[in-house]
């Protein structure tokens, strides 16, 4: 035989390389898990608790293997769920992608966090839901959050926690001064400054 008729052998499938549906369905329930993290500082009713822990189930039991990891899927030992998640959980929010065409453009993010942090939630809420309509996976865009599509479906109360949490993270971060970028910058503001705070904990 001529070796030069042999047919290279054909490419097998790396069952190690995650596939795309596995991926997405990580991603979401990466998301779920960070957003019932967050119910320790934002309010969430019971019922949106037992639908994001339903489907987080569901979603969980219905990857390629087909069997929930307590190790990975946020089940503890008695059948329940552990919400506690890392920096890395948190995340699994937060868009590592480049945008798409529904992103907003800077000057309407900085408009809309502006309107947030001068005249609060219900005021923002009234602007860009009740009076222009905007849907909630647009608006959580605007902060960075690009909602996982299965997410998109949830109940109201639920679709409404989600931006409550958005909100309320973007008010917990304090504006960055622009004059102060560099180490040698922040020395300089500490040997002009008359009166230092120090907050441990």
């Amino acid at each position: 035989m001529d070796p030069s008729d042999a047919q290279p052998p054909s490419p097998t499938e790396d069952s190690n390389v995650p596939q795309p549906d596995l991926i997405a369905t990580q991603l979401t329930a990466s998301q779920v898990r960070a957003f019932l993290a967050a119910s320790e500082d934002v309010d969430i009713d019971p019922e949106s608790v037992e639908e994001l822990v339903q489907f987080l189930l569901l979603e969980t039991a219905d990857d390629s293997s087909g069997i929930v990891d307590p190790a990975t899927d946020g089940v503890d030992s008695d059948g329940g769920f552990n919400l506690e998640v890392s920096e890395l959980d948190i995340s699994a929010l937060y868009c590592t992608q480049d945008k798409d065409p529904e992103t907003w453009t800077h000057q309407q993010i900085r408009g809309m966090l502006h309107h947030l942090k001068e005249h609060g939630m219900s005021s923002w809420v009234n602007e860009y839901i009740l009076k222009r309509n905007h849907s909630i996976p647009q608006l959580l865009l605007a902060f960075g959050i690009k909602l996982s599509p299965k997410l998109h479906h949830m109940s109201p109360a639920t679709m409404s926690y989600f931006l409550r949490v958005a909100m309320s993270r973007e008010l917990q971060l304090r504006d960055k001064l622009p004059n102060y970028n560099t180490v040698d910058d922040a020395v300089q503001l500490i040997r002009n400054s008359q009166r230092i705070i120090i907050l441990t904990g």
